[in-house]
């Protein structure tokens, strides 16, 4: 039975083929598009569900207080909190400790090459995660000191073809370390990333590191609850616990810290630095998403129900025949749903040919398995189900009613009501698609403003060279001085870092505070204000003429302000003695435009292994040729070290790649918004043209013009796109300022790009009835008036 029906669908919808086609097709883009965006936010949802604990591993993070009042939160502590946490409370099963992440060159016979994404870790990793280990003990793979696990893509790099367990590899030109198993790499959808692990034991053979409660905060530290452990019950614990261990020495300087439990499987939307933005861009998306199908349902319904009148006559045909009205509702809903069914299948082809390019476009490695289960199944069939039943409702209710002898003689309504729930139905589209237009404009235009806000310091022609490990530390020195004899070499700088996304933070005390305050810092020498051209507003930059300069401090223009300094020259700073200020900084960005410029300490530390990189200020000019000269240098000095450099420019573009994506993919996918209501507003003037022949050839026998003609036909559909501007930009105002919200510095929202938008919108629309009107207003009167 359900095939007969099919079939006659199917027959049915043969002889209307141009109208099957474009509703097909505007559906399919519509599923597609929904298809690719759902992939990206299952993508983006399915972070660390690989682990098969998962529901029972926890980050600790600690929020740090300063007289009661929040400092900053991080994840990054003191290495002693998770064998405390063990030790002294039963809940916690096990827990493993992570490194921040480090890059070194490791060497083999005669190779030396660049690992990043290094950390330390302990030996229960393995039994804590589900990163699988390919060869080497589970247990005691990061059991020893001086034991390194690799991933699979890490010892192809190093030991070719060989096999790489058991063999030494030396790090940085100092330490030896056996390979003691190798892991895969991990998942792209795993907020820890590797190349390759260290014992945590190693940390503890080097006397430098402060290892205690008192140590650097360097150290992630996860816990692996026991089933039957309650984290809200466990986090209560936590005050006691810490006034133990080091907040009641904290509370002398009234300081306090104080830790909670993150779920592993909400780390990468909740709780990561770029986690607010993430969450944003997926509720955006999602909410495209729907508003692509909903303009492409709304397509299809408009067709639908617009073309049915034309079929009034069948249906007359088909009673006099002898089909009753539940036979009638059958096929017009038989066919809906079938048109629905066939769109699907394109959408599926679509989806599968454009995945490629989309995956390239996100930088993401997708697959339509990733969505299909059995929610999205039921949900995408429910919709499918829900669209092909509205949209056939109409012809199927409406067209079943007619009397047989009054639809052959030509008298019935194709329902002014229907018409002008057409017209609403256009409008909320052309809305969709005019909002969708203004936020592109914006987003584009915060990005440009990122791109061109002055910085307060130069960033162009900056080559920046990596400092890794002990010896290229201990030769930096005679590398800068060789290097400032090579042409086309104008300044050089050794830092700890460079401005780009931020410095580290540590604890000082100006003078007339009692206590400490979190402070940024960055170490450099005598030429980094100069390299990278800050402006010193009051005293002076460091000098060598002042043997002092080396224990001085340089401030910025909002560390004073925060300290409520209006002449900061001669004031102390106190960390480990006394530092007096001798200058002022302009205030410059040393992160990214989502933070203000935050309260800076610049120190003069004296050559040691505090500086991480050399910056090197080069002339315009035949760079590649200088590039040249800054490498034979680099290989005459450390000839054991690989040469390895980055413009900085470069670098700051790409802090923003993720927005550039979603500016990106944003355009895509209005595009094709904008494309599907077109294409139904060229239907439906297709159509209404085709209802108005005799109207129209009537008209121009009795002198009608074709600019009158055309703007008769036109001028309907035109109140429609304004209309929807006014709906649109109120919505598209709200939502793109939510959006801002997330920049400490953004551009304005001005009138004139709503007026843009909604220009473009007018005249691409005008173009599309336009060339529907104006073709059949240059129809011959006569064919038409014969025809009719």
């Amino acid at each position: 039975m359900l095939s007969n029906y099919l079939k006659t669908a199917y027959r049915n919808l043969m002889k209307y083929k141009a109208y099957a086609i474009t509703n097909i097709f505007g559906l399919a883009v519509g599923i597609g598009a929904t298809i690719l965006i759902l992939l990206y936010i299952q993508f983006q949802l399915s972070y660390d569900n690989f682990h098969e604990d998962a529901e029972s591993i926890y980050r600790v993070s600690v929020i740090h207080k300063k007289e009661g009042k929040l400092e900053f939160e991080s994840p990054i502590f003191t290495p002693p909190i998770g064998p405390a946490m063990k030790r002294d409370f039963p809940e916690v099963e096990n827990f493993v400790r992570f490194s921040t992440p480090r890059v070194a060159y490791v060497s083999h016979k005669d190779r030396s090459l660049k690992i990043d994404e290094i950390r330390h870790a302990d030996p229960t990793l393995f039994s804590i995660f589900s990163f699988e280990l390919i060869a080497g003990s589970p247990r005691h793979a990061l059991a020893a000191p001086y034991s390194m696990v690799l991933t699979e893509e890490s010892a192809e790099r190093i030991f070719g073809s060989e096999d790489a367990l058991g063999k030494t590899i030396v790090v940085d030109n100092k330490d030896s370390y056996q390979i003691t198993g190798i892991v895969e790499k991990p998942p792209a959808n795993s907020h820890l990333q590797y190349n390759a692990f260290i014992s945590f034991s190693t940390l503890y053979k080097d006397p430098n590191r402060f290892m205690g409660w008192n140590g650097g905060n360097q150290y992630y530290t996860y816990v692996k609850l026991l089933p039957t452990a309650a984290p809200e019950e466990l986090q209560r614990k936590f005050p006691d616990f810490m006034w133990e261990y080091i907040n009641e020495q904290y509370a002398n300087f009234g300081l306090s810290v104080e830790p909670y439990l993150q779920p592993l499987r909400d780390i990468h939307l909740r709780y990561n630095d770029y986690s607010d933005n993430l969450r944003t861009n997926i509720y955006i998306f999602a909410a495209i998403a729907l508003l692509i199908l909903f303009i492409a349902c709304v397509n299809f319904v408009n067709l639908t129900t617009a073309r049915a009148t034309k079929r009034a006559k069948e249906v007359g045909v088909r009673k006099v025949l002898g089909a009753n009205k539940q036979a009638l509702i059958r096929q017009f809903l038989g066919e809906s749903i079938l048109l629905t069914l066939m769109a699907l299948a394109v959408a599926l082809f679509l989806v599968e040919t454009f995945l490629p390019v989309y995956q390239n476009l996100l930088n993401k490695d997708l697959r339509i398995s990733q969505v299909i289960n059995v929610r999205t199944i039921v949900g995408l069939g429910v919709i499918l189900v829900v669209v092909g039943v509205v949209a056939g409702s109409y012809p199927a209710l409406s067209l079943s009613s007619f009397q047989a002898v009054r639809t052959l003689k030509g008298i019935f309504r194709s329902g002014s009501d229907k018409g002008k729930s057409r017209d609403i139905l256009v409008v909320f589209q052309f809305a969709i698609s005019i909002a969708l237009i203004v936020c592109t404009i914006l987003i584009n235009r915060q990005l440009n403003y990122v791109k061109q806000k002055e910085l307060g310091f130069d960033k162009d022609n900056i080559v920046v060279l990596p400092l890794v490990g002990d010896d290229v530390k201990a030769k930096s020195k005679t590398l800068k001085t060789q290097l400032l004899e090579r042409p086309n070499i104008l300044s050089v700088t050794a830092c700890s870092q460079v401005p780009r996304n931020g410095f580290t933070r540590n604890g000082y005390i100006p003078e007339g505070f009692k206590n400490p305050i979190t402070i940024y810092v960055v170490d450099v020498d005598e030429d980094f204000l100069e390299t990278f051209d800050v402006d010193v507003v009051m005293g002076r930059n460091f000098s060598k003429e002042f043997a002092s300069d080396k224990s001085a401090y340089l401030i910025n223009e909002s560390l004073a302000r925060q300290l409520n300094w209006q002449d900061p020259i001669g004031k102390t700073i106190r960390r480990n003695g006394d530092h007096r200020v001798v200058g002022m900084v302009k205030d410059f960005h040393f992160a990214t435009l989502h933070s203000k410029i935050q309260p800076l300490i610049i120190t003069n530390q004296p050559w040691r292994n505090l500086f991480n990189k050399l910056a090197v200020k080069i002339s315009a000019g035949n760079v590649s040729g200088t590039l040249n000269s800054i490498e034979r240098t680099w290989q005459h000095v450390v000839p054991s070290v690989p040469f390895n450099y980055w413009f900085l420019d470069e670098s700051f573009d790409r802090l923003y790649k993720s927005e550039q994506r979603f500016q990106r993919v944003f355009l895509y996918f209005s595009g094709l918004a904008i494309l599907i209501a077109l294409l139904g507003l060229f239907s439906l003037t297709s159509l209404s043209t085709e209802q108005r022949t005799k109207e129209i050839g009537i008209r121009k026998v009795l002198g009608a013009s074709v600019l009158g003609i055309t703007s008769l036909l036109s001028k309907d559909f035109l109140k429609l796109v304004i209309v929807a501007n006014v709906l649109a930009w109120p919505v598209a105002y709200y939502f793109m300022n939510r959006w801002l919200e997330s920049f400490a510095y953004r551009t304005d929202i001005n009138l004139l790009m709503f007026v843009l938008a909604g220009a473009f919108a007018l005249f691409v629309a005008l173009c599309t009835v336009s060339y529907q009107a104006v073709r059949t207003a240059l129809t011959n009167p006569v064919d038409v008036l014969r025809y009719e």
